[in-house]
């Protein structure tokens, strides 16, 4: 029996879920056993290079909560004595701190692009987000496209406003997590730590550093600064702190054989060089399609033929969809992307009983009465009544 390319992304989506739910488990266990071993094993422990292998086993893991248990578990292993191997850490301060620089440049690309977009241009995206192009009453360039979502209606400002939104969102996510990471690292290579400022409390310093208050924020950088060896101070402090962008996007000249060229991107349609690999390395669905829409809508131009790929850009039309509903609309956009991997469209005839038991569905147009309470729901209203008929 054939098996559709939904059905194997569900697929895969659960396999890689188990997965990380196994490792984070884990390192809970491993977290929770290494303060209640006997000493003999506890030396074992000590001397081991359990620190290293984990650390060189997170350059391939792209799950945000199995990356933040693993240097979690890191971490409380350095505490109680786990040695890490310095050059190792360091190593991976450079890579981290070169692909946050990369996402800075990867998040101006993206405002630019969504600030400069030509009436052609907006016409392409919306083929991307399966909306009719507004003016001359047809589909751009006479294209066959799936039916839209409902959602003719919505103008050009909203939606490039929501490809802006779902851009800066996947983009400052995983800023978020490697910004997290280098405080991890940062304590890894750090001399032992003093009782008063145990690595335990990393998470309450990472707290501090995102509350945007400019005293508390000085404090934690001023304790880093105090740990950290001088050759990467340059790095790693001007990533945490409130520094200006030029200033983040200079410490790559302070990475060993560091190239500017590979963060620096100059305004222009096109894409940094290297964006693509900036998103597949998240191994996200979402990811792609959104640097293939925008890739193919910021570089296209009067006359030329409709990208293929328009076609196939399954999960963005849901997903502006689902963010439009109030109770979704504060999702982040991993969360809203896999929301849309199981969600369906269907279109409704007048009359028609749709909703069963452990179905929910978010209007996009029209208006949907409730048999038993007379009440009506409209668009961006949620339903999972038993009996829903359309009115």
């Amino acid at each position: 029996m054939a098996t559709n390319r939904s059905e194997v992304s569900s697929q895969q989506s659960s396999a890689y879920i188990f997965t990380s739910l196994c490792m984070m488990h884990l390192l809970n266990f491993l977290q929770r056993q290494c303060s209640r071993f006997p000493r003999a094993e506890s030396e074992f422990m000590r001397s081991s290079t359990i620190c290293d292998r984990l650390l060189e086993l997170s350059t391939d893991i792209h799950d945000p909560e199995v990356l933040r248990e693993l240097y979690m578990a890191m971490v409380d292993l350095k505490d109680r004595g786990c040695k890490v191997t310095r050059q190792l850490a360091e190593a991976r301060i450079y890579q981290v701190a070169e692909e946050l620089c990369q996402g800075l440049s990867v998040q101006q690309w993206i405002i630019h692009s969504c600030h400069t977009f030509s009436q052609v241009q907006i016409g392409v995206l919306r083929t991307f987000f399966e909306l009719p192009v507004t003016g001359a009453g047809t589909w751009f360039g006479k294209a066959k496209l799936a039916p839209g979502c409902g959602m003719d209606h919505f103008s050009n400002q909203e939606l490039v406003s929501a490809v802006e939104m779902f851009g800066q969102s996947y983009v400052s996510e995983h800023i978020y997590l490697q910004r997290l990471q280098l405080l991890h690292l940062a304590i890894l290579v750090a001399p032992p730590l003093p009782a008063s400022y145990r690595a335990t409390r990393v998470l309450a310093a990472w707290r501090v550093l995102r509350s945007k208050d400019a005293a508390s924020e000085a404090a934690v950088i001023e304790v880093l600064d105090s740990m950290l060896p001088v050759h990467l101070k340059g790095v790693v402090l001007p990533l945490l702190d409130s520094s200006p962008l030029d200033k983040k996007l200079s410490v790559v000249g302070a990475i060993p054989g560091g190239d500017v060229s590979k963060v620096f991107w100059k305004k222009a349609s096109r894409p940094p060089r290297w964006a693509s690999d900036w998103f597949k390395s998240s191994m996200s669905m979402f990811g792609m399609q959104f640097y293939v829409m925008l890739t193919q809508t910021a570089g296209h131009r009067a006359g030329d033929a409709l990208p293929p790929q328009a076609l196939d850009s399954t999960l963005l039309p849901k997903m502006f969809l689902i963010s439009r509903v109030n109770l979704y609309s504060g999702l982040l956009s991993i969360h809203l992307a896999e929301m849309a991997v199981i969600a369906t469209v269907r279109h409704c005839q007048q009359g028609t009983i749709r909703c069963q038991k452990g179905e929910t569905y978010v209007i996009a147009e029209g208006s949907f009465l409730v048999p038993l309470t007379g009440q009506t729901l409209n668009e961006g209203d949620v339903m999972n009544e038993l009996q829903v008929i359309c009115k």
